[in-house]
């Protein structure tokens, strides 16, 4: 969806205000907040010129709603788990190229996406390690392999700006339990 939101930057800052308000009308019909949520992160972008078109189009998105509008870039974590799984921490998107390893062995990409999807599935009740491992390894799972797919989950946490602070607040492990906050985090 990110880039989708990119196609309707020219319409919502288009200079008719019947197209802005059609165009917003379509965006968060389709797409609902998390439109608002994507718009608050291309005002991140490297490119100046996506950023203030970002900017332009949250104005129009206020002009024509009565939506609480951010004029910020978006912090916090925001996970997608409909289809393919895919987290952003601030306007950053995690990514295996991200992935942090252990010299002990590697944790693969989808475990670590599976572990999350499962965690934000959880809830605020969290789950045990043998949930966790039951649910995204099936019967095939160490305990090995479940510690080292937390571990390179945190410390991909804790690679993005501000992810050291926010791992440490959100994520809970422990020896038999594990838990995303749902404090930390919109899905």
């Amino acid at each position: 969806m990110p880039s989708l939101v990119r196609i309707y930057l020219p319409l919502l800052t288009h200079k008719q205000p019947e197209v802005r308000v059609q165009s917003c009308a379509i965006l968060l019909s389709t797409y609902g907040d998390r439109a608002l949520t994507h718009l608050r992160r291309l005002l991140d972008d490297p490119d100046t010129h996506v950023r203030q078109q970002a900017r332009l189009a949250l104005l129009a998105v206020k002009e024509a709603t009565d939506l609480p509008i951010v004029m910020r870039s978006f912090q916090g974590m925001y996970i997608e788990c409909l289809g393919r799984v895919r987290a952003h921490i601030g306007s950053r998107e995690l990514q295996e190229d991200g992935l942090v390893q252990q010299g002990s062995g590697r944790a693969g990409w989808q475990k670590v996406q599976g572990t999350l999807a499962y965690m934000v599935h959880c809830g605020a009740r969290g789950a045990s390690r043998e949930a966790l491992a039951q649910a995204v390894w099936g019967e095939a799972w160490s305990a090995s392999s479940v510690a080292r797919t937390l571990t390179a989950l945190r410390q991909t946490f804790e690679c993005v700006p501000g992810g050291e602070e926010f791992a440490a607040s959100a994520l809970t492990i422990d020896a038999e339990f594990c838990r995303l906050d749902p404090e930390f985090y919109h899905s």
